[in-house]
């Protein structure tokens, strides 16, 4: 098993236990701002649908060798998208973040560059923000 497969292992085992934890909060509390900065369940996913989108954006500009670094303000997009995301239904939510998880998937899978900020950036937007994110929803659902 090669480095890809490998990562691509542990990012669904990390995803199946991030959505059990959304699954396990009752739906009715989805949308209650009650995580830290006054977020709920419906912010935390859009969020997470969003770096997927962006490390989608990456992965397909690395295969065709047109990536250039980002250099915005984390923090300000991240203040751009929660406001987005809270226009949407939660319905909209979870469906076009079902969408942008697939075609995040399908360009690691179409991936073949060996440049190491591939996997890197695929680490950052998948594993490591599931566990960024995971025990405040399960502390939510323990509530």
């Amino acid at each position: 098993m090669d480095d890809k497969e490998k990562q691509t292992m542990t990012e669904a085992a990390a995803w199946e236990a991030f959505e059990a934890a959304v699954l396990a909060v009752p739906r009715d509390r989805l949308e209650e701002a009650s995580l830290p900065g006054g977020w709920s369940v419906k912010d935390v996913l859009w969020h997470v649908a969003h770096w997927w989108e962006d490390c989608a954006d990456t992965l397909e500009l690395l295969h065709t060798g047109t990536f250039g670094e980002w250099d915005g303000d984390t923090d300000a997009e991240n203040v751009r998208v929660l406001a987005d995301g809270r226009t949407m239904t939660l319905e909209d939510v979870e469906l076009r973040s079902a969408k942008i998880r697939e075609r995040m998937l399908r360009a690691w899978d179409a991936l073949t560059t060996d440049d190491p900020r591939a996997a890197e950036n695929f680490a950052a937007e998948t594993t490591e923000h599931y566990e960024e994110h995971l025990e405040q929803i399960r502390a939510l659902s323990e509530r």
